[in-house]
C-alpha cells in the first residue's frame, strides 16, 4: 500500500473507516474541530471529528458551522501528538495546544483517544502515514 500524507482527506478517511471498532460509550458525543497551522505547503488546515456513542464517526477536512470543541495548534506539534511524543495534558499546560468551547466536554472524551482501542487504530493508521 503507497503511504498516505498527513492529515490528507485519505488519511483522515483510513480514521474514519476504523472509527466504528472504538469501544461504544453511550452518551459520548463530541464534534471537535482541529486548526492547525504552519502545516508544510498548505499553511492551514482546518478538520473535524464527529464522535457519537465513543466512536469516530467522522473523520474530516473542513469546518463545523458550531463545533462543541475546539483545538489549535502548529502541524508539529500536531504531528508529536498523533506520534504519541507529547500528551495532551502538556501540550495544553504548555500552551502549544490552545482549545476552545466547551472544554468540560473535552476532558469527556479523554478517555475515549486514550483508550488501547483508540492507540491500536491510531497506531494502524500511522504505520501507513508519511509525515
Amino acid at each position: 500500500m503507497a503511504m498516505i500524507k498527513y492529515l490528507s482527506p485519505e488519511y483522515l478517511a483510513e480514521l474514519e473507516k476504523r472509527g466504528g471498532r472504538l469501544p461504544e460509550r453511550p452518551g459520548l458525543h463530541v464534534e471537535l474541530q482541529h486548526h492547525i497551522r504552519d502545516a508544510p505547503e498548505e499553511g492551514e488546515i482546518a478538520y473535524y471529528f464527529r464522535i457519537e456513542d465513543g466512536r469516530l464517526r467522522e473523520a474530516r477536512r473542513g469546518t463545523l458551522e458550531n463545533p462543541m470543541c475546539s483545538l489549535r495548534m502548529t502541524y508539529a506539534t500536531s504531528v508529536k501528538l498523533t506520534l504519541n511524543e507529547i500528551k495532551p495534558l502538556v501540550g495544553l499546560v504548555t500552551g502549544r495546544i490552545r482549545p476552545g468551547g466547551d472544554v468540560a466536554r473535552l476532558r469527556t472524551m479523554m478517555p475515549s483517544l486514550q483508550s488501547p482501542e483508540y492507540e491500536r487504530v491510531t497506531s494502524e493508521v500511522n504505520g501507513m502515514t508519511r509525515f
